[in-house]
């Protein structure tokens, strides 16, 4: 976003260029005829372009810069939509919102954010989304996006965090009203916390897996969960609550050893989960209910990445976000109505883009 003093300094230079030019005619009516004739145009000329030509150049002209990003997430909001969060590699954070026809918002550059590490966003009850960053130093920030209107950034107090500061987050809801934050720290604990609407956040509970690395939720229906966990060997963990939480399992990998994890829903009762590899590679899975999960599938791709984020905008369209390790974005959608995978399409966010 702009900041809204530059903005008002820009509009001032125009409307001061504008009333130089108008003195030059006033000053001109004022000088003899020939006078006028030889420099009144000139002069209007350039006192027009001397106060315009700064804000062209800043707005159209001037070399764009490419955001490079670290990490980022994604969620579905409804209306065929949904709201992209990313982390670059200097920590700043940025959103857009991509709808069903792959057209996207104007990014948004959440200034009053502080650097930060990582991203989440759920959305707790309908037309309701709230987003999460993490700083650097392990602290935890939230805004509220309610319709248009956007909260300030508040730091989401949870108390019982004796693990270590905390590295990566991730976020869900399982019902109307609730959001519920599972997050890893430096010292590889897995810890997650929850909050319903009109009360306080709960005391951070150990997920009682150790050595993590990354971290991932998601709710593929009211009142379960099913939580992911990369470790530092690469591999990936898996358990789900209802009315209580199951064993953790060892999915093993998809491929070289895991650094990165996503999972969202896609229909009631169906999920997905992306894993990228050390190696760059791109792997996941899927699940319905009453059926097993499936093999370890294996993604072409056009880049190495870093990290992954899976979404949806419809119930036919799937969302899958990565980041390679240039910091480009790229986008691979799922058409339910052709059964297939399209191809990669690169994301750019660049400065010219942000809103």
């Amino acid at each position: 976003m702009k900041p809204a003093g530059s903005m008002r300094r820009d509009i001032l230079l125009v409307l001061l260029g504008l009333l130089g030019a108008a003195g030059v005619n006033l000053l001109a009516s004022l000088a003899d005829k020939e006078t006028v004739h030889k420099w009144r145009w000139p002069l209007t000329v350039i006192v027009l372009l001397a106060s315009i030509a700064p804000v062209i150049w800043k707005y159209r002209l001037r070399p764009k810069q490419v955001y490079n990003l670290q990490k980022i997430a994604a969620v579905h909001v409804g209306d065929g939509e949904m709201d992209v969060l990313a982390v670059t590699d200097a920590g700043a954070v940025l959103s857009s919102t991509c709808s069903e026809k792959n057209t996207w918002s104007p990014w948004r550059a959440h200034a009053e954010a502080r650097p930060s590490w990582d991203v989440a966003a759920v959305v707790p009850r309908q037309g309701v989304v709230e987003y999460f960053v993490l700083d650097h130093d392990g602290t935890i920030r939230m805004q509220t996006r309610n319709r248009m209107h956007r909260s300030t950034w508040q730091v989401v107090n949870i108390s019982g965090n004796n693990g270590g500061r905390i590295l990566r987050i991730a976020a869900a809801s399982h019902e109307p009203g609730h959001r519920e934050l599972f997050v890893v720290t430096d010292a590889g604990r897995t810890l997650h916390a929850w909050k319903l609407d009109g009360q306080g956040w709960a005391r951070w509970h150990d997920s009682g897996l150790a050595g993590g690395r990354d971290v991932a939720v998601c709710s593929p229906k009211d009142g379960l969960l099913e939580h992911f966990v990369v470790d530092i060997d690469g591999a990936v963990w898996h358990r789900w609550f209802l009315d209580g939480w199951s064993d953790w399992e060892n999915w093993g990998r998809p491929g070289s050893p895991a650094c990165a994890v996503s999972s969202f829903r896609k229909l009631t009762d169906y999920q997905e989960v992306f894993v990228v590899g050390s190696s760059g590679d791109l792997g996941h899975r899927h699940h319905k209910g009453g059926l097993d999960w499936s093999d370890w599938l294996v993604m072409d791709i056009p880049a190495d990445f870093v990290d992954v984020a899976g979404s949806t905008t419809s119930p036919n369209s799937l969302r899958c976000l990565a980041v390679d390790r240039k910091g480009a974005l790229w986008l691979r959608s799922y058409d339910g109505n052709m059964n297939q995978w399209l191809d990669w399409q690169r994301v750019p966010v660049r400065q010219q883009h942000l809103a």
